[in-house]
Protein backbone atom coordinates (compact mmCIF):
# COMPACT_ATOMS: atom_id res chain seq x y z
CA UNK A 1 0.00 0.00 0.00
CA UNK A 2 3.10 2.47 0.39
CA UNK A 3 4.57 1.56 -2.88
CA UNK A 4 1.48 2.42 -4.57
CA UNK A 5 0.81 5.64 -2.81
CA UNK A 6 4.28 6.57 -3.61
CA UNK A 7 4.17 5.65 -6.75
CA UNK A 8 0.33 7.34 -7.41
CA UNK A 9 2.44 10.70 -6.02
CA UNK A 10 5.39 10.37 -8.25
CA UNK A 11 2.74 9.61 -11.28
CA UNK A 12 1.28 12.71 -10.18
CA UNK A 13 3.81 14.76 -9.72
CA UNK A 14 4.89 14.16 -13.30
CA UNK A 15 2.09 14.45 -15.22
CA UNK A 16 -0.02 17.35 -12.71
CA UNK A 17 0.90 20.17 -14.96
CA UNK A 18 -0.13 18.52 -18.42
CA UNK A 19 -2.80 17.81 -16.78
CA UNK A 20 -4.36 20.80 -15.23
CA UNK A 21 -3.91 22.50 -18.75
CA UNK A 22 -6.99 23.75 -20.13
CA UNK A 23 -6.68 22.77 -23.99
CA UNK A 24 -8.42 20.77 -26.33
CA UNK A 25 -5.12 19.55 -27.94
CA UNK A 26 -1.45 19.54 -27.24
CA UNK A 27 0.98 20.07 -29.70
CA UNK A 28 4.77 17.97 -29.62
CA UNK A 29 7.84 18.01 -32.12
CA UNK A 30 7.84 15.20 -34.24
CA UNK A 31 10.36 13.04 -32.69
CA UNK A 32 9.89 14.07 -29.33
CA UNK A 33 8.09 10.75 -28.52
CA UNK A 34 5.14 12.58 -27.19
CA UNK A 35 7.33 13.52 -24.03
CA UNK A 36 7.05 17.41 -22.91
CA UNK A 37 10.67 17.39 -22.09
CA UNK A 38 11.69 16.51 -25.36
CA UNK A 39 9.93 18.54 -27.70
CA UNK A 40 11.08 22.56 -29.14
CA UNK A 41 8.55 24.35 -31.06
CA UNK A 42 10.23 27.40 -32.28
CA UNK A 43 8.81 30.47 -33.22
CA UNK A 44 8.24 29.72 -36.94
CA UNK A 45 5.94 25.90 -35.85
CA UNK A 46 4.22 28.06 -33.33
CA UNK A 47 2.98 30.65 -35.88
CA UNK A 48 1.99 27.55 -37.76
CA UNK A 49 -0.30 26.18 -34.99
CA UNK A 50 -1.48 29.62 -34.73
CA UNK A 51 -2.51 29.73 -38.35
CA UNK A 52 -4.14 26.31 -38.42
CA UNK A 53 -7.81 25.95 -39.36
CA UNK A 54 -9.76 26.02 -36.11
CA UNK A 55 -7.35 26.93 -33.71
CA UNK A 56 -8.64 29.84 -31.66
CA UNK A 57 -5.52 30.50 -29.41
CA UNK A 58 -1.81 28.96 -28.93
CA UNK A 59 0.63 29.30 -26.08
CA UNK A 60 3.92 27.63 -25.15
CA UNK A 61 4.29 25.39 -22.38
CA UNK A 62 7.42 24.37 -20.68
CA UNK A 63 8.76 22.51 -17.59
CA UNK A 64 12.15 23.72 -15.50
CA UNK A 65 14.30 20.95 -14.14
CA UNK A 66 16.39 22.14 -10.64
CA UNK A 67 18.93 20.37 -8.93
CA UNK A 68 20.76 21.89 -5.97
CA UNK A 69 23.83 21.45 -3.67
CA UNK A 70 23.27 22.16 -0.28
CA UNK A 71 25.96 22.02 2.47
CA UNK A 72 25.75 20.72 5.91
CA UNK A 73 24.32 22.93 8.64
CA UNK A 74 26.96 24.64 10.38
Amino acid sequence: MLMSAMAEGLVTGMTGAKGSLQADALVFQKDSRVALERSFLDSQAMEEIRQAPGVKEAYGVGHVAVSRKTSPPV
